[in-house]
């Protein structure tokens, strides 16, 4: 029938096509992603050789290349993908070339001298009697130079182009003399690149050091990064990658092309500037060592802080900004912290004015030197909504000398229920010597059956020592003040985050845990705006040996080891001692 439509489907993709790179590079890792376990490593190297469709890898020696091939065919044939045409500079099995001169990427490698040259292709171009803009630039792309290794050779017919740009020819416009002739010197030695030889292979050894070097005159502004290399042959210096620049057509100063400069030569391989500190151990994250460097006037910046504000329970300017420089440095990042935590809505429903006191000595009991939870305050915040319409309360243990906390959840306010978080909380913190606590019949049940109980069988399953339970005054609230204020930062975590909903018990649980964790990981000193300050004193440091970040087992378990770490541990948690007597103590009396 004439009026038939036939429907044809290619079974490849189309050159040319938009999508096809995409389609491609997505074929290819759902294909990688889907392989099985004994293939994983071969799968993973492969995620990282693939440009389009050449893959590029390298391998130690023949009998990995070998085995890295072989895999590598069979992986990408479950796929219909047909991997051929393996080039090396070594002889082995399923080597089609090993010898002559190949394209690397776009870059010529010699393989018998196994070095990379330039493909200069500048001769293809014919010179007539007028030189225009178009053949400058048509020129200029002729030279392909990913590494930026010539550099300093492309870099003035790119100034030359510029200046074309200032005298507003067009693109068929013959060209002045004094930008003629530079061109034409240039454009006769432009053929020598071609003979430049760049070592493709980089010895890497525990001596290698990495050198950044940026400057920037009237016309351009580059960057070059060294590797330096000691050796039995002496210092090998070897230049890796380089970038240039022409300066803007807007005049700017030295100083700021200076800094452009600098701007190149401090991004990461992600084109992310990152601030350095003095620190050279992983002691927190690995972001600690290098934070990611954000403004604080970006559409990122003002999302990033939005989204930790209300994952870390709507936490304050302090404990935000101290979570944020965990990874990222904010330029002027109080501002912007203290800017949005105003702009919250829930937190300018539930802030309000902090009335004047006047100052009164600490009890002894805060100041003198003690373990966690050795003295503890004691209280109750207002009661929760489970589902089942059943009510249960929040029971807070601070510490009040290292201010740390610790929830616990009980289904009612009888004394039998109270004393079953108290055995929760001794097992898993400690016996204290002192507790506070306010005028609650519940407390007083407890005191009065505490000293009725039978020590002896109580210390051995909850280790349960005689304690100093101090009561105070009736409607005195202000004399138990360090665990009110606990309390009234646990109230406010609770009431912005559950606001309205209902959980059940198990999910209430989880709540009071994460919000014992954020609490406990607020800093007790000042945050200051500088970078080289050392990590802020939290409660989290006291109950976690000082880092809560994860911990490699030791690799060397001979006991002299082991001594000498138990006597650097301790004078760690000594010196973080004295930091939080001299810090935090001294912050209290200002």
């Amino acid at each position: 029938m004439e009026n038939e439509q036939i429907v044809y489907r290619h079974s490849r993709l189309v050159f040319g096509v938009l999508s096809s790179p995409f389609l491609l590079a997505a074929a290819l890792s759902h294909l990688l992603e889907h392989v099985p376990a004994e293939d994983s490593v071969i799968a993973d190297k492969l995620k990282l050789s693939f440009f389009v469709d050449n893959c590029v890898a390298r391998m130690s020696d023949v009998t990995q290349q070998e085995e890295f091939i072989l895999i590598a065919k069979e992986i990408l044939s479950r796929g219909c993908f047909n991997l051929r045409n393996w080039e090396s500079n070594v002889e082995c099995k399923y080597i089609s070339k090993n010898t002559g001169t190949t394209k690397l990427l776009g870059i010529l490698w010699d393989l018998d001298k196994d070095v990379l040259k330039c493909n200069a292709c500048v001769e293809d171009l014919k010179t007539d009697s007028n030189i225009t803009k178009i053949f400058i630039s048509a020129a200029v792309q002729r030279i392909f130079d990913s590494l930026g290794i010539l550099c300093s050779a492309t870099l003035p017919p790119k100034i030359l182009l510029q200046n074309t740009w200032k005298l507003k020819l067009s693109w068929d416009s013959p060209l002045p003399d004094d930008i003629v002739k530079p061109f034409l010197k240039w454009w006769v030695e432009a053929d020598k690149l071609s003979y430049i030889e760049i070592p493709r292979n980089l010895e890497i050894n525990d001596t290698m050091q990495m050198h950044i070097f940026v400057d920037a005159c009237k016309e351009a502004y580059a960057t070059c990064v060294f590797l330096r290399s000691e050796t039995s042959q002496g210092v090998k210096d070897v230049l890796v990658i380089a970038k240039s620049r022409v300066t803007p057509l807007k005049q700017v100063t030295i100083p700021r092309l200076e800094l452009m400069a600098c701007c190149i030569g401090a991004r990461d391989e992600n084109n992310i500037i990152r601030v350095k500190t003095r620190f050279t151990e992983p002691i927190d994250t690995p972001y600690f060592l290098s934070s990611i460097l954000v403004p604080n006037n970006c559409v990122f910046t003002q999302i990033l802080v939005e989204y930790l504000h209300i994952e870390n329970y709507y936490a304050g300017t302090h404990l935000l900004l101290s979570i944020i420089r965990e990874k990222y440095w904010i330029l002027g990042g109080r501002r912007a912290v203290r800017k949005i935590w105003n702009a919250c809505v829930k937190c300018r429903i539930f802030k309000s004015k902090a009335p004047t006191a006047h100052p009164v000595s600490l009890p002894a009991d805060r100041e003198k030197d003690a373990a966690v939870f050795e003295v503890v305050g004691v209280d109750l915040a207002d009661p929760q909504y489970i589902k089942r319409g059943n009510k249960v309360w929040s029971v807070l243990y601070s510490c009040a000398l290292y201010r740390a906390l610790h929830l616990e959840l009980v289904s009612s306010l009888s004394t039998d229920a109270f004393l079953l978080s108290f055995r929760r909380f001794v097992t898993r913190r400690g016996s204290p010597l002192i507790i506070y606590s306010d005028n609650d019949t519940n407390f007083r049940g407890v005191c009065n059956e505490l000293a009725a109980i039978d020590w002896k069988e109580v210390s051995r399953y909850a280790e349960i020592q005689h304690i100093t339970w101090k009561f105070i005054p009736p409607t005195a609230a202000w004399c138990c003040g360090f665990c009110e204020r606990i309390v009234r930062t646990v109230k406010e975590l609770l009431r912005r985050t559950l606001g309205k909903a209902i959980f059940t018990y198990e999910e209430l649980f989880t709540i009071i845990c994460e919000c014992e964790k954020v609490v406990n990981s607020r800093p007790l000193t000042y945050l200051s705006e500088d970078m080289q300050d050392l990590t802020l004193v939290t409660p989290a440091m006291f109950l976690f040996d000082i880092s809560t970040a994860e911990v490699k087992d030791l690799d060397v378990r001979d006991a002299n080891h082991f001594r000498k770490r138990l006597r650097f541990r301790a004078k760690v948690i000594e010196e973080l001692r004295k930091r939080f007597k001299s810090e935090y103590l001294g912050q209290l009396i200002q």
